[in-house]
């Protein structure tokens, strides 16, 4: 039996689809097992604990959300099985280019980098920035901006 381990929010459109699309696809191939591993468990106990944890469960694969860091996603290859990487700092790079390089409504700018919920990418943003789109957009635009990504 193939075992995949989750480590994914599921609170976004996109990440349910993929849920949806993993298990219609094993219910041909299967029979597969999905672990979510509670979000609390990495803040425990560091990517090393998540780590140890996979292999002692004997994880066939993995699905992550997980930081751009190198030394993470080193982490994560360096169980030699199947990872997946939900990455939402590249998406909100380019969320941030089309942000100050166009006119673009918000919506359409967030729907292009792949989030399909704009209240998410707001949040999200605000959270990495400091600024909501809007205010970073104006604060920014038209301005040297080499260094704000």
């Amino acid at each position: 039996m193939v075992k995949i381990l989750l480590l994914i929010d599921f609170s976004s459109e996109f990440t349910r689809g993929i849920l949806k699309g993993l298990i219609r696809y094993s219910k041909d191939h299967g029979p597969w097992i999905f672990y979510r591993l509670p979000s609390y468990y990495k803040t425990l106990y560091g990517e090393k604990g998540v780590i140890q944890w996979a292999k002692e469960w004997e994880a066939d694969a993995i699905i992550a959300r997980w930081d751009d860091d190198d030394d993470d996603t080193n982490l994560l290859t360096s169980l030699n099985i199947p990872v997946i990487l939900q990455n939402y700092r590249s998406r909100s790079d380019y969320f941030t280019n089309l942000l100050l390089t166009t006119n673009r409504p918000l919506f359409d700018i967030a729907l292009e980098s792949g989030f399909n919920d704009y209240k998410n990418i707001s949040r999200l943003f605000k959270k990495m920035k400091g600024y909501t789109p809007s205010a970073y957009r104006e604060k920014f635009r038209d301005k040297d901006i080499s260094n704000v990504f």
